[in-house]
C-alpha cells in the first residue's frame, strides 16, 4: 500500500479545476476511506508541476 502526504493530498483540493471525482478521492484519502491508490497516483502526477510551484512537494 502506497502512503500520500497528507499535505499533498490536501495541496491537490486547493488547486483550480478539480471535478467531482478528483475532489472524492482526496477526501477519501484524507478520511480513511477507501480508495484508488493507481487513481490518486495518477492525478499526482498529472498534476505535479502545479504542487512543486505551490511547494506542497
Amino acid at each position: 500500500m502506497q502512503e500520500f502526504k497528507p499535505e499533498v493530498i490536501e495541496a491537490l483540493l486547493k488547486l483550480p479545476g478539480l471535478v467531482g471525482w478528483q475532489v472524492r478521492l482526496c477526501e477519501a484519502a484524507l478520511y480513511g476511506d477507501d480508495y484508488s491508490e493507481y487513481d490518486l497516483a495518477d492525478l499526482i502526477q498529472s498534476r505535479w508541476r502545479e504542487l512543486m510551484e505551490r511547494g506542497a512537494v
